[in-house]
């Protein structure tokens, strides 16, 4: 009845208009036409998101489920959004899995149900995965100055919630906007096929939106680091001062001691100055290329699968970088695999 309905409705068009949809929809499906005589896409790629993909979907269910037995790191706000962070990454790493497969088989490259699962995971991962990285600097920053904004946003459940209102904003907003075009079993599916006449409207958010939570991020890290530095600065006179006033004391012992005490504040601050400068380095060069290629007008699938491969890069070090400073989680991930 509904295929009757459109087909009568299409009668009634004038002949002009229906010339000139035929002409539209031809002309936004046909950058998705693979060219005569070459393959459906480059193998190597695909087997590389393929990878990719898969190496990012073990590692981030490994820190999930360490994550989830002990109940200290969840509980702890700092690991909470490192584990919340693993959750975006799974779903990129999913996302870039199922990818690489469709990609493979020149059968399946075609077929929209996959193709529009593929692209939803992708895109929201990359969001999520940005909204998590975002959450993780601000609270640093919080923890830095002090702010009580950290415990009325992350205290308890309430960062469930601004994790459910995150994520539903990104899930609800991405499957919105979707309006995938008529595909035939020889075309191969990419995003502009997904999100169809709505890619104009997609394409300038996802980059407004993924550019602003970069930059926020590379932010307050910055200011993070520039907070530790200024305590540190700040705490550094003191000992000196407690030093030079124990006369009556062996000046010897405090003075070793307040060196000592000094080392270490010194050491933790190259060391965060390290563990930024790493975070900031991963998001520029793993996570921008996906952001800012938006910038052009005419881009080729090939160079949007390369982007994928450089952001699923990114949330398969985010274990590295976040999880290896975690000392409760490295030694729960030992006892799942009964290391010593």
């Amino acid at each position: 009845m509904i295929v009757l309905i459109f087909f009568c409705g299409v009668s009634c068009f004038p002949k002009r208009t229906r010339q000139y949809c035929n002409s539209e929809i031809m002309n936004s499906t046909n950058d998705s036409l693979p060219r005569p005589g070459a393959s459906s896409f480059p193998v190597p790629l695909s087997v590389t998101l393929f990878s990719l993909g898969t190496i990012v979907t073990i590692e981030n269910c490994i820190v999930m489920i360490a994550c989830i037995r002990n109940l200290k790191l969840r509980k702890n706000i700092h690991h909470n959004l490192v584990l919340a962070l693993s959750i975006g990454d799974l779903f990129l790493g999913v996302g870039a899995l199922c990818t690489g497969f469709r990609l493979t088989i020149p059968v399946l490259s075609g077929v929209l149900p996959l193709c529009i699962g593929n692209v939803f995971l992708q895109v929201t991962g990359v969001a999520m995965s940005h909204f998590q990285t975002f959450y993780i600097s601000f609270n640093r920053f919080l923890v830095i100055t002090e702010s009580r904004l950290n415990t009325m946003m992350f205290d308890g459940y309430r960062k469930y919630i601004v994790y459910a209102i995150s994520w539903t904003t990104v899930m609800s907003f991405n499957a919105s906007i979707m309006a995938p075009l008529v595909s035939s079993k020889k075309r191969v599916c990419n995003v502009k096929t997904v999100y169809g006449n709505n890619y104009d409207i997609f394409r300038p958010t996802f980059l407004s939106f993924n550019a602003v939570l970069l930059t926020l991020t590379i932010v307050f890290y910055v200011l993070t680091l520039w907070g530790i530095r200024h305590r540190y600065r700040k705490t550094a006179p003191k000992s000196t001062v407690t030093v030079e006033s124990s006369q009556d004391q062996s000046s010897s012992n405090y003075t070793s001691s307040g060196s000592q005490i000094e080392k270490i504040k010194a050491r933790r601050f190259l060391n965060s100055m390290k563990l930024v400068s790493i975070i900031i380095i991963a998001l520029m060069v793993f996570s921008g290329p996906i952001v800012f290629i938006n910038l052009s007008q005419e881009r080729s699938h090939i160079i949007i699968i390369m982007t994928l491969c450089a952001a699923t890069v990114n949330s398969l070090i985010n274990p590295i970088i976040y999880g290896l400073q975690i000392e409760d989680l490295k030694n729960e991930i030992k006892k799942m695999f009964k290391c010593k």
